[in-house]
């Protein structure tokens, strides 16, 4: 008997402790939501290891070199919504303000379509804005950013391909690009994590590797008279991912031998609000990112405005005329700007570039 217990207590404190840390599609970005980061260009961190024990993440030396940016509009709201019914969520903008889970548009300004549900995060396709070539592209499958629920030893795998057509006329040669692209989610540690604004937040972390492979084929009539490869990436990231927020907490970009380059932590976040009364009057703004000129959509012409900056302070603040808002003196950055109607108030995200 006093063999028994003692292989008992043996195996109680020999047994790993594992994740107890679950990440479910709730702690994931939703339609409406709008998050900035501050991004270090060279950090000097330690991200860990993979690891079945619980580990604290410091990373409370990160330095910011620049801000970026996530707001994420509400799809259903978008002219081109029916182009894209799988998704419901979307980011716009171009490619070098935008941080998060997610990856910008393959060239240029346009939209970013994503799906948020109960299995994660995906994906839908792409809408460049830039002009003849602003065609509509579709991830097949849905490219997945993340996958729910998620804890420790969560593996996923995943195949996807996009394919961009340039100047599609029967009568010539038309380009086509093709892009392929492998990803691996692997959840492999766990532990706390403590930032410059946030400390011993509960999360896990995930790393994320994937290949991209373009390649470019030239087709007339349906025939191919050339294809190759033009291009080859990969990224390896660790995505921090906490149950009280709805973001990636921290996300550290590495190279394929694990060196960090860069890193970037959250550090504002404006979770969307439904209470808002939207009935009577609804609004939009464009073009966003803005220059000089923020342009208001709206079945009103008594309207107000309050732009308020990612700390709360009401920066501008007048009346709405011609449908128009100077924007030129404000600072590169994310604003929130507050319209106001006799019937209704709505508040809405911009990036000023």
């Amino acid at each position: 008997m006093k063999h028994l217990f003692f292989s008992g207590l043996v195996f109680m404190f020999a047994t790993p402790t594992f994740s107890q840390v679950t990440i479910i599609h709730t702690s994931l970005p939703q339609p409406g939501d709008t998050f900035a980061m501050h991004y270090d260009a060279n950090p000097t961190i330690n991200y860990g290891t993979a690891s079945s024990s619980s580990q604290h993440f410091d990373f409370t030396q990160l330095q910011t070199d620049e801000d970026k940016y996530a707001a994420y509009g509400i799809t259903a709201n978008l002219p081109i919504a029916s182009e894209f019914p799988q998704s419901n969520l979307y980011t716009y903008g171009p490619s070098v303000i935008y941080g998060g889970p997610g990856a910008s548009v393959p060239t240029g300004n346009g939209w970013m379509l994503f799906r948020t549900d109960v299995n994660g995060m995906d994906v839908i396709g792409y809408k460049t804005d830039n002009g003849a070539n602003d065609v509509s592209t579709v991830e097949v499958p849905p490219r997945m950013l993340m996958r729910t629920p998620c804890t420790l030893g969560t593996n996923e795998t995943q195949d996807a391909v996009w394919t961009y057509v340039y100047d599609a006329v029967a009568t010539d040669y038309d380009t086509i690009v093709k892009s392929f692209s492998h990803t691996v989610l692997n959840c492999d540690a766990w532990g706390t994590i403590s930032t410059p604004v946030a400390s011993n937040v509960d999360v896990v972390r995930v790393n994320k590797t994937t290949l991209v492979i373009d390649s470019a084929y030239v087709v007339m009539n349906g025939i191919t008279y050339w294809k190759g490869e033009i291009q080859r990436a990969s990224s390896n990231n660790f995505d921090f991912y906490a149950t009280t927020k709805r973001h990636p907490i921290a996300t550290v970009f590495c190279d394929q031998n694990g060196t960090a380059y860069g890193a970037e932590y959250l550090f504002y976040e404006d979770l969307y609000n439904s209470t808002e009364n939207l009935t009577s009057t609804s609004f939009s703004i464009y073009p966003n990112p803005v220059k000089n000129q923020l342009k208001i959509t709206a079945n009103t012409t008594d309207l107000s405005y309050e732009i308020v900056d990612i700390n709360g302070s009401i920066i501008q603040a007048g009346t709405v005329i011609n449908n128009s808002i100077d924007t030129k003196e404000l600072n590169a950055g994310l604003y929130l700007i507050r319209l106001s109607s006799p019937s209704s108030i709505q508040t809405l995200r911009f990036v000023k570039e």
